[in-house]
């Protein structure tokens, strides 16, 4: 049992209990409900075309069609062969929360789909070798350039959800310090604030093609795709991994620039690694709470500035959480960066708009 099943539990968010087991959930397999399909027809207004990244750093193309109704995925140009997504989901309105989408084909605690009310940042999910994953949505049109590495220079805080494809596939998430100088050279130290020596090195690197894509690479290897979005309110990093160095380890990483801890209150439409459909709510500084109004505490600006630590009712379990200044939302159990002490639990999540 992981750290995150303890808080999680405790929260009983939408009164369900998160299972917190790695890798992709159930989503959009269960059976045909008569009262889902009753639904109406989702609509939405940002129809993209969006960038796709999923829990295990499958990139593809996804555009909404029919007012809202259809989310396609289709074959993204990326730097790793056969790294994209493809499929469709027939969007109806989700019963019980206002401005979200659910699949047609889906159970009642499916993943869910839904954007910001910009029309930036959006979650959903899709098929990735048979399993269901969550997926976030990134708008093409808010993609920084990457005509300047300048444009990544920063301190970010991240947070990492990984697989170990050649070795059973082992789950962990982590968080890490990342420092990109305006020539793209970063520095990662994981799970630490600081390091006299810096645990990882490497470079980013602009992709050609479309103007939006980098590289990040290290040790003389690409180990994945990368994408800052602007939401308008901050940047946040999003890579897409898929490092050979030592195997195959694939994952999703968000980074946000270092700032002071600053929450927003919910409800977020929220996607997990155990492919439930869950709401949560940051009431304030220092409590977060799930819809069943258990609040669990926060220590804000720990175990680095910009990310809260929940500590659950045992007084010891601990999970990292992110929270940007539009309301996405990004939570990590502890597993130390090991992945013998998984498995990870990885979630993220935006505040829905009012349709």
């Amino acid at each position: 049992m992981n750290g995150n099943k303890k808080l999680w539990a405790a929260l009983s968010i939408s009164g369900l209990t998160l299972s917190a087991c790695g890798g992709g959930g159930s989503g959009g397999t269960g059976p045909n409900n008569a009262a889902i399909s009753a639904q109406a027809a989702c609509t939405i207004s940002a129809t993209g075309p969006f960038v796709a990244v999923s829990l295990t750093g499958q990139v593809g193309q996804a555009q909404f069609s029919n007012g809202g109704a259809v989310l396609s995925y289709s074959s993204y140009p990326s730097s790793f062969a056969g790294n994209t997504l493809g499929g469709t989901l027939d969007l109806i309105k989700d019963p019980n929360n206002t401005g979200v989408c659910m699949d047609k084909s889906g159970t009642s605690n499916s993943m869910r789909t839904t954007l910001q009310s910009n029309g930036v940042i959006g979650i959903s999910h899709a098929t990735v070798n048979g399993v269901d994953e969550p997926v976030v949505l990134l708008a093409q049109s808010a993609l920084v350039s990457n005509s300047n590495l300048s444009n990544l220079a920063g301190t970010y805080d991240l947070l990492r959800y990984q697989t170990d494809s050649t070795n059973g596939g082992e789950t962990r998430s982590s968080y890490a310090t990342s420092t990109v100088d305006s020539s793209g050279n970063w520095s990662m130290c994981k799970n630490a604030p600081s390091c006299t020596t810096p645990t990882a090195t490497g470079t980013y690197n602009a992709l050609a093609g479309n103007g939006y894509e980098f590289e990040f690479a290290s040790g003389g290897l690409v180990r994945g795709d990368s994408f800052i979005v602007n939401d308008g309110a901050s940047q946040i990093l999003v890579n897409a991994e898929h490092d050979t160095g030592s195997g195959l380890v694939q994952g999703l990483h968000f980074g946000m620039a270092q700032a002071a801890w600053s929450t927003l209150s919910g409800p977020y439409a929220v996607n997990t690694t155990d492919g439930v459909a869950q709401q949560t709510v940051v009431y304030d500084s220092s409590t977060i709470s799930g819809s069943g109004g258990t609040r669990v505490s926060l220590t804000t600006d720990s175990p680095i500035r910009g990310l809260a630590t929940a500590t659950a009712a045992d007084g010891v379990t601990l999970n990292y959480l992110l929270d940007s200044p539009s309301g996405l939302f990004v939570d990590a159990s502890n597993t130390s960066n090991n992945f013998t002490a998984g498995p990870g639990y990885f979630a993220f999540g935006i505040i829905p708009p009012t349709q």
